[in-house]
This record gives C-alpha cells, sequence and structure tokens, in this order.
C-alpha cells in the first residue's frame, strides 16, 4: 500500500518558514477523508521518522502533526523527538480529566502543544494554560473573535498565536496588528505577499540573464561570455561543477571545460537555475527552494508522461512557476519576451493544457490537496503511486542544492 505525505510551511511575520505541517493521505482512498484521525497520525508518524526521516521532510524545522484523543491517551508523541514536534490537538478533542493529564505529561517531558481550529469556550481554559500555539482559522473565525481571543489570553505572554488558511493580504496585514506571530495558507504563494515591499533592481537585470540563455540561436561562445562577465555566475557555476552532485573525478577550473563536458543545454539549465537562486535569494529565499522542488519533480515526472525528451522544459516550468510571485506582475506580462515553449507560457498563464495539468499536479502534491491531485492525475492518465518517490527524492535534491 503506498501512502503520501506532504507538508505545509508555517511562516513568521517575515515570510520565513520555521516550520511545517505534515499532511498524510492514504493510498487505500483516493482523498483521505479524516475518517480515522489515529490511522492518519500513525501513519504521518511511521513515514516521517521511521521510513523517511523527518530531516528530508522539514530540514530540521519543527513538524506539526495533529494528535486525536487516542494517541494522546496513549502517549504516542513520547516516540517522537521534542525538538522537532509540535504537538497538534484536534479541535474535536474533548478536554476531559485524561486529555489534561496526558497533556500535562507532554508539558512536563518538554514537548510544544498547538491547539487546532481553536474556538474558545469555557471548558478549554485548562487546555489554554497548557497551549504554547492556538491556531486559528481565518476563514471561518469573524474578525472581532480573532481579536477576542487574544485578549481573553493577555495573561499568557508566551502564547504564540497561528493564523491559518490566511488567502489575502487584508487578512495577513490584520493579523499581524492584533499579534498573530505565525501564519499559514495560500496566500503566501500569491504575488500580493510581496506587493508591499521593493524588489532589488537587479532581480530585473538577472531576468534578462535569463531571456539571453533561452534563446534559441545561443552560440557556445555566447553562452561563454554571458557567464564570465558575471565574476559571481562564474564562481558559482564552478563551484556547483566541481560539486557531488556532479562527481567529476577532474577538477572542471574554466567555463569553456564545464559547456565541453556538459553541453550547451546543461550548462544553460544550470547558469539559469543559479541565476532564479541569485533572484530569490536577495528577499525572498523560501520560494528557491518551492520553485526548486516544484521543478524537479516537473522533471522526473517527464519518462513517465512520455516527455523524456522535454525533462528540461517541464525543469523551466516548474523553476518558473513562482516568477509571478518574486515580480508581483501577472505571467502575461513577464514572459511576453522569453522565448521558452508557446506551451509552457500558456500553462503558466493559467490556461488549461497537459502541461498546465502536469503543473497543478506537482503543486497539488506538494501543498497535501489530495483533491486536486487526483483530478489531475485523472487527465494525465498517470498513476498516483510513482508521487512520493519522486517528491522525496526532490527534496533530497534540494537539500543536496541548499548545502552548496
Amino acid at each position: 500500500m503506498q501512502n503520501f505525505l506532504a507538508r505545509q510551511p508555517i511562516y513568521d511575520a517575515n515570510h520565513d518558514i520555521v516550520a511545517y505541517e505534515l499532511l498524510f493521505r492514504s493510498g487505500i482512498e483516493n482523498v483521505y477523508k479524516h475518517a480515522d484521525g489515529d490511522y492518519a497520525t500513525k501513519g504521518v508518524i511511521s513515514d516521517a521518522f521511521s521510513l523517511i526521516g523527518i530531516q528530508r521532510m522539514t530540514g530540521g524545522k519543527p513538524a506539526f502533526i495533529n494528535f486525536t484523543r487516542n494517541l494522546l491517551l496513549e502517549d504516542v508523541a513520547f516516540l517522537l523527538p521534542k525538538d522537532l514536534v509540535v504537538v497538534e490537538i484536534l479541535e474535536d478533542v474533548e478536554p476531559d480529566k485524561p486529555v489534561i493529564d496526558a497533556c500535562i505529561r507532554l508539558k512536563i517531558a518538554g514537548y510544544k502543544i498547538a491547539l487546532d481550529d481553536f474556538v474558545f469556550q469555557e471548558k478549554y481554559l485548562p487546555l489554554l494554560d497548557l497551549a504554547d500555539i492556538i491556531k486559528v482559522d481565518f476563514l471561518t473565525t469573524p474578525s472581532p473573535e480573532r481579536l477576542a481571543l487574544i485578549k481573553r489570553c493577555a495573561k499568557r505572554p508566551k502564547m504564540k498565536f497561528l493564523a491559518e488558511r490566511v488567502e489575502g493580504l487584508k487578512d495577513f496585514k490584520e493579523g499581524m496588528s492584533m499579534g498573530y506571530t505565525l501564519f499559514q495558507g495560500y496566500f503566501f504563494s500569491k504575488p500580493e505577499v510581496i506587493s508591499s515591499r521593493d524588489l532589488p533592481h537587479c532581480s530585473i537585470g538577472n531576468l534578462s540573464v535569463v531571456k539571453e540563455l533561452s534563446r534559441p540561436d545561443l552560440e557556445l561562445e555566447d553562452l561563454e561570455e554571458i557567464i564570465k562577465r558575471d565574476v559571481s555566475l562564474t564562481y558559482k557555476l564552478l563551484k556547483f561543477i566541481n560539486s557531488s552532485l556532479f562527481g567529476f573525478s577532474t577538477r572542471i577550473e574554466s567555463i569553456r571545460h564545464a559547456i565541453s563536458l556538459l553541453g550547451k543545454k546543461e550548462v544553460t539549465r544550470w547558469v539559469t537555475l543559479i541565476t532564479f537562486r541569485q533572484m530569490c535569494d536577495i528577499s525572498f529565499p523560501h520560494l528557491i527552494e518551492t520553485s526548486l522542488l516544484t521543478a524537479k519533480c516537473c522533471e522526473m515526472l517527464a519518462p513517465d508522461l512520455g516527455l523524456k525528451g522535454r525533462s528540461s522544459d517541464l525543469f523551466l516550468l516548474g523553476l518558473f512557476s513562482m516568477l509571478d510571485v518574486l515580480f508581483n506582475k501577472p505571467f502575461e506580462e513577464i514572459l511576453t519576451d522569453l522565448p521558452i515553449s508557446d506551451d509552457i507560457k500558456t500553462a503558466l498563464c493559467g490556461q488549461p493544457n497537459r502541461i498546465r495539468w502536469i503543473l497543478l499536479a506537482v503543486q497539488s502534491y506538494r501543498d497535501g490537496d489530495w483533491e486536486q491531485f487526483s483530478l489531475n492525475c485523472a487527465r494525465l492518465s498517470l498513476s498516483e503511486d510513482i508521487f512520493p518517490k519522486v517528491f522525496l527524492s526532490a527534496l533530497d535534491w534540494v537539500s543536496s542544492y541548499a548545502k552548496l
């Protein structure tokens, strides 16, 4: 049986990823419907900590994991490292004495506790006294209640509040003003998330480099010249090519040598990747991880989709999938002069085609949107079972790249 494990980022007020919530879906069902919360959490624990490794899933950041009443009473959390786990108590857990006693044991042992989809009732006061993080669903909780909850907890200065399902800039700013310090939601993958921040001018220059690299008539000499005129680009390319990612037995000391070994297409791809990383690292380093993960997944799916010859195109599809976020402009405007394949452009602009469905399948798996994931796999006639291996391999690749 194949199990599917995904993650949703949790951000601080600076848009930095500080944790992940782990999401599980059983391969038995088309969409996991939380009919058995115990099974879901045990699946997360088994896969993330035993089979896969939590380091691979979260990069060493804390993992929020949903706990049911039964799993709390069974002290399952004690099987997990307290510095890498936040015990997230589901909203349907009744705060009776056995549950409170289980939470006290967790607190004494040094575990952090979060209350999921919290709505205040008097009966939850004992849990509030033990909780470190309160998660509030911004889609279902009216604005006055969001603020009232923080005021009720004013005597608990160490308590943090997490705004969940933040879908727009208005909710994000309101949460900030009220005292929410953690955020979770699709807002952070939308262009408006950076609309209030200045994008450095050099990012625009970097996009010009990407356009040059994408020219169909690019000659080897032109490629070498583009690289050599940027000292930083030259240094990073040589560093990458001499790393363990490539495993060459001899040291590569010139751009021309690199091109002769890897070929124009592969060097062009790596220079594009480095340039993109420079754009993201300036102000929004989390974008590069998300984009690289998406890019590598798209590329690795190429053979299963009968598109092995277009793996580089699919890599660019994923890599460029957040350019609208980075530049706070619509794709139609960004891609106007970028000479990439028409079907890639069409897909990035949101028009339905097979390439678009590939991107949506990868994004929905990455975000744990299981319904959309199944829908797009069906459109592609693609087996869902290949995704867990692809996703984990892509995570490993991104981790190796990030260390360079």
